[in-house]
């Protein structure tokens, strides 16, 4: 947090002392007593003039720095956005992270980089400035260093809404996109859910995408593209499923039981509908139909639909963590399984 704040930062600023005050008055009530202490220090007495360059220094130090918008409630609302809402997304992202980048901040890179260098010069200051200036006037300089600069690190950190996990599920969804590009008989549409601030505004939360076929049966509602984000000692890996969704009075699990059988017993479908693209998404998978991701089919009735969820095996240590091959694997699995149930008799 920067001695003198910047006039558009003001509101959202608090303050640790003379939380009334406007910009103005504060900005001048800093100038005056540290300026006037430092003169205080050098014409008549050190002590006294140090207080008052405390207390200049005291209206400066805030209580928090919060453009953290307060979540009304938990509910997320899900809507169809264009692909271009999740590249606007990442921009917000982006520009909240450089703005956490402060150099009074200590939670920062940059923060941590101008205190060591402060420690630095304070350090050379006392083992060198000895040749040149008596032993009081550099007491004095480090005395004020230390008092005007040292709490701006240490309190009123910076915090911002933090969408680090969105980011990577966004990250994996439009590589997805990209995937989808070549079939054109299957149609991608980006969901992104919000959730609402108690000032009325909305905040992304979550993301995935609805893949549709054209001219599918009214009876398949869509499949969609799932990440959930698994936290392993402090390091977030994600995991990405498909949901095949079917109208429950359609009785799919039963007209086309042989087919779910089949898929869930392990068995692989041909691929035979989807051209493979190369050159985008995984060069180094481009060659291969099918990777021989581990696949895990599983049925479930939800909110009145039936579900058919693909998604990549897992034991008690591994499969967790789908890497950019398997996500591949299972989004070519899903589009072919959704095409023979759709296709089948």
């Amino acid at each position: 947090m920067p001695v003198l704040t910047r006039k558009t930062d003001d509101s959202e600023v608090q303050y640790l002392f003379g939380k009334t005050l406007s910009y103005r008055s504060r900005q001048i009530i800093i100038i005056i007593f540290i300026a006037g202490g430092i003169l205080l220090q050098l014409l008549y007495s050190f002590f006294l003039g140090f207080i008052i360059v405390i207390t200049g220094s005291a209206f400066s130090l805030i209580k928090g720095y919060r453009p953290l918008p307060k979540i009304k409630s938990n509910e997320e609302k899900w809507s169809q956005v264009t692909p271009n809402e999740y590249t606007k997304v990442k921009a917000t992202a982006d520009a909240a992270l450089k703005w956490d980048e402060d150099f009074f901040d200590i939670t920062s890179k940059r923060g941590i980089g101008v205190f060591s260098l402060v420690i630095l010069f304070s350090a050379g200051l006392f083992f060198v400035a000895p040749v040149f200036l008596p032993g009081e006037t550099i007491f004095m300089i480090l005395a004020n260093v230390a008092v005007i600069l040292i709490p701006q690190w240490v309190t009123g950190t910076r915090e911002y809404l933090k969408l680090d996990k969105l980011i990577i599920k966004i990250n994996i969804l439009q590589k997805v996109i990209e995937l989808l590009n070549s079939p054109s008989d299957v149609q991608v549409l980006p969901m992104l859910a919000t959730k609402e601030t108690e000032k009325g505004k909305k905040v992304p939360s979550d993301a995935r995408l609805m893949l549709k076929l054209l001219n599918a049966p009214d009876w398949f509602m869509g499949a969609q593209v799932q990440i959930s984000i698994n936290n392993v000692q402090g390091v977030d890996y994600p995991y990405v499923y498909c949901v095949l969704i079917f109208k429950e009075d359609a009785k799919i699990f039963q007209k086309k039981s042989t087919i779910v059988d089949h898929l869930q017993d392990g068995g692989t479908v041909s691929f035979k509908h989807i051209p493979i693209p190369t050159g985008n998404f995984i060069e180094r998978a481009a060659d291969r139909m099918y990777s021989g991701t581990a696949i895990t089919v599983e049925t479930a009735n939800s909110e009145g639909v039936d579900v058919l969820v693909i998604r990549q095996r897992t034991s008690k240590t591994d499969g967790y963590f789908t890497t950019p091959s398997n996500v591949r694997d299972i989004i070519l699995y899903t589009l072919e399984a959704t095409k023979t149930i759709t296709a089948s008799k």
